[in-house]
């Protein structure tokens, strides 16, 4: 669509998951992390200077919309498994 069009690479997110790992925390996005991480672009005055830790990330994904449009002074994401922490690590990089 439009909105598409005026995307710029920045303007994106790309997030690594593996939907068949046994690791539930590397499968997907989930829904409430979406929802908290709309919820963060449409108010970010929750966030903007403060210091955030997101606890159990997982792929990461709110806490790099935060990290990407708050203002935060800092974004620190846990999680607990080996296989989460390489992902989310993984993400983060990119």
């Amino acid at each position: 669509g439009q909105s598409e069009k005026n995307q710029t690479k920045s303007d994106i997110i790309h997030i690594r998951t593996y939907p068949h790992h046994n690791d539930v925390g590397v499968a997907k996005v989930w829904e409430a992390g979406a929802c908290l991480a709309e919820f963060f672009l449409s108010h970010p005055r929750y966030v903007r200077d403060r210091n955030v830790v997101e606890l159990g990330a997982g792929v990461g994904f709110t806490g790099l919309v935060v990290a990407g449009v708050s203002g935060a002074k800092s974004v620190h994401m846990t999680d607990y498994t080996e296989a989460i922490m390489e992902n989310l690590a993984y993400n983060v990089m990119e």
